[in-house]
């Protein structure tokens, strides 16, 4: 499967808008309106059919009791072997998909599908008393199927479960040509093996797709679909389905946990707020996603606890950034009696939890971070200053090309708490802390936009899909996407 099978895969789990019901232990919801699988249709099917090329497929096997009442006589079964597809076609324009509140939830419509192939067989019973091996082929003319399924969460992912196959078909053959001593027997039979396949054909078709189609899609999903993201060597993000899907015959609803957390823990913290609205806003558009607080705030927690949460200037990312001495000889004029206008100075600033943990919430339309962090000045000497500091963060985020979420810092302020080691003046004051922060608040301000440049949640779509048309809302504890994707 390309890329647009496996975000139609991925798309089914949605759920979001302006609802107030919520869903509790999932982080993202994902959800899909009827009017999503119109505009893919004609995509997904013409992307499915590209991916299925004439050649070897898989062997499949028949079978059928002959008896009486409960009483079986005897089995007669087919095995085929070294099947090749020489011809493989479907009319897109006239098949569809559509959604069922009961199961199955997910019916897929196929016109005029025609195919023709070529194998061998063995052909025999049980008990034996007829054993036979040949070739033969078989053709599929115009022929609509209607295949039905459910989707279960199996293992954290979302997983496609085969529930009806049924089957529309005057044009079919099956010709059997044996060549051990019962060929002529096979083919006397092949005619009527051929009605008995047509009379069973709903069945057998049930377990070809079972065997086959289900299979390919749900290895898409186990190939394409990563139950976690990493952010660092130390904190991945749990994107396992959560919850169960939600569907009417207007839209379905999947969920995932969206949970960051450091590699060695079972379970990230504040479960207790993991939640996502639980409805579909039938004014909005196609594809509706809720992404929770929970997932800032949890990935902020989970690299504070692994340490990512700290910067020095004397080595940040490999790289030295001194300020001179004597850019603080007005602010700290005693600074000048002990060191040079070219001694470096450094900064080194610790978020910890010494009052709150590290924190994140959807306030007013913007995620609000609250830090509590120690900031020390320093030269190679000794350490000069060390401050205890409330610091506030305004984030805006956003949904770039690629399904990419992303931040943008908008404001940043700083409060000191406590000096809990002053090696400068015993004699500062509160204008003398403020003027250091007016220089301070600008080298912090960079480490901030580091961290939040880096910071990206890449969900699972492929180039083929494009996003431009989307609508980001902030709601009081979870961001809500509106799109309307198209597919290349």
């Amino acid at each position: 499967m390309k890329a647009t099978i496996y975000f139609l895969l991925i798309a089914l789990a949605c759920t979001s808008a302006l609802a107030v019901n919520v869903t509790e232990g999932a982080g993202i919801a994902f959800h899909v309106q009827q009017s999503f699988f119109t505009n893919l249709k004609t995509s997904l099917l013409d992307e499915y059919i590209r991916t299925i090329e004439t050649g070897k497929i898989e062997d499949i096997l028949f079978s059928h009791d002959f008896g009486m009442g409960d009483s079986t006589f005897f089995k007669v079964f087919l095995n085929l072997t070294n099947m090749e597809l020489h011809e493989f076609g479907l009319d897109t324009s006239a098949s569809y998909l559509e959604l069922h509140e009961a199961e199955p939830n997910l019916e897929l419509f196929i016109s005029d599908l025609n195919m023709k192939a070529t194998l061998d067989f063995h052909f025999g019973t049980e008990p034996y008393f007829l054993d036979d091996h040949g070739d033969g082929h078989f053709y599929l003319g115009k022929t609509s199927i209607r295949l039905g399924y459910a989707i279960e969460r199996i293992n954290g992912r979302p997983t496609f479960v085969t529930k009806s196959a049924t089957v529309n078909s005057e044009d079919f053959s099956l010709v059997l040509d044996g060549s051990a001593d019962f060929s002529r027997v096979i083919t006397q039979m092949s005619a009527a093996l051929e009605q008995l396949v047509k009379t069973n054909i709903n069945d057998y078709i049930l377990g070809v797709v079972d065997a086959t189609i289900t299979p390919l899609i749900n290895g898409a999903i186990t190939s394409k679909y990563n139950l976690e993201y990493k952010i660092t060597d130390d904190v991945v993000i749990d994107l396992s389905s959560s919850v169960d899907p939600i569907f009417t015959d207007e839209h379905m609803s999947l969920f995932f946990k969206a949970a960051a957390r450091q590699i060695s823990q079972d379970s990230p913290p504040f479960r207790e707020n993991l939640r996502v609205p639980s409805e579909v806003d039938t004014s909005g558009r196609q594809l509706q996603i809720g992404i929770s607080d929970f997932i800032f705030n949890s990935t902020l927690y989970s690299l504070f606890k692994t340490g990512f949460l700290k910067l020095d200037t004397q080595n940040f990312n490999g790289t030295s950034f001194p300020v001179p001495a004597s850019n603080f000889f007005i602010i700290f004029p005693t600074l000048a009696e002990k060191y040079g206008a070219e001694d470096d100075v450094f900064f080194r600033i610790t978020v910890q939890e010494t009052v709150n943990p590290p924190y994140v919430e959807i306030v007013d339309g913007y995620l609000h971070a609250y830090l509590d962090c120690e900031i020390e000045m320093y030269t190679k000497r000794e350490s000069l200053l060390t401050l205890q500091v409330d610091s506030y963060l305004e984030l805006d985020a956003y949904i770039v090309k690629g399904f990419l979420l992303t931040l943008d810092l908008r404001q940043f302020r700083l409060r000191v708490r406590e000096i809990t080691q002053n090696n400068i003046d015993p004699n500062l004051d509160n204008r003398d802390i403020a003027a250091f922060f007016g220089l301070f608040s600008g080298f912090f301000r960079n480490y901030v936009n580091q961290f939040v440049k880096n910071f990206e949640v890449r969900l699972p779509v492929g180039d083929s899909i494009d996003l431009s048309q989307v609508s980001m809302y902030t709601r009081d504890f979870y961001i809500y996407a509106d799109i309307t994707p198209y597919f290349r």
